[in-house]
């Protein structure tokens, strides 16, 4: 499989290298969450302990596709068995949109794909001392994320309508997210709702969104 991913990697355009990566808006966009979130998914996966992936294999093949744009010295870094979960979980008949001569669009992938080169450079691709700074970026992020998030459930900011909270309940401390379909997850207020809370929520829905 890594042979396969490897050989990809010939005969393209001009390879992108750690500086390219380094520049890039996909880089630079995420939270210490993100890391920890994607760190967690790809353990899943590479250790097979379960018969559905924590990463859908469209993901898998944008990253694929896009490691085909970075330099074969560079994607070598990446441990075997990595290589191995990217090349073997993808799905091969997914078409992406990913621009060769803009590979690293946030636009045209999955935000779970970004995640997943973010993850990938921070972890093999850069150097020490640029991991340290994009630790601390992610950090900074991370904060200035859930500081924003406290404000909106406080009502400092716009409120989040209850018929807007699609599939799942996050913590206190979770932040929205976007899946591969497009579907938004959006915060709720508490770990455990009750009735009386989805009522609550109703009548402000009524009397202050309208």
């Amino acid at each position: 499989m890594e042979k396969e991913l490897l050989q990809n990697t010939s005969n393209l355009i001009k390879k992108m290298d750690t500086v390219d990566l380094e520049k890039s808006k996909m880089i630079n966009k995420m939270t210490k969450d993100d890391m920890l979130d994607f760190s967690y998914d790809i353990e899943i996966d590479r250790r097979g302990t379960s018969s559905k992936c924590a990463i859908e294999k469209e993901v898998y093949e944008e990253t694929f596709e896009i490691l085909a744009y970075i330099d074969r010295p560079i994607v070598k870094r990446i441990p075997f068995d990595i290589l191995e979960t990217i090349a073997s979980r993808r799905d091969k008949d997914f078409k992406t949109k990913i621009d060769p001569k803009d590979a690293l669009n946030m636009d045209n992938v999955f935000p779970k794909t970004s995640k997943f080169i973010s993850w990938l450079n921070l972890n093999y691709f850069t150097t020490a001392d640029k991991k340290s700074a994009l630790e601390k970026q992610y950090l900074k992020a991370q904060k200035e994320k859930e500081i924003k998030l406290k404000k909106e459930l406080n009502g400092e900011e716009e409120y989040v309508s209850p018929f807007r909270i699609i599939g799942k309940v996050y913590d206190i401390n979770r932040y929205t997210d976007i899946t591969p379909n497009n579907t938004e997850f959006h915060l709720v207020k508490s770990k455990e709702r009750t009735a009386y809370d989805s009522f609550i929520d109703f009548l402000r829905w009524v009397f202050l969104e309208k």
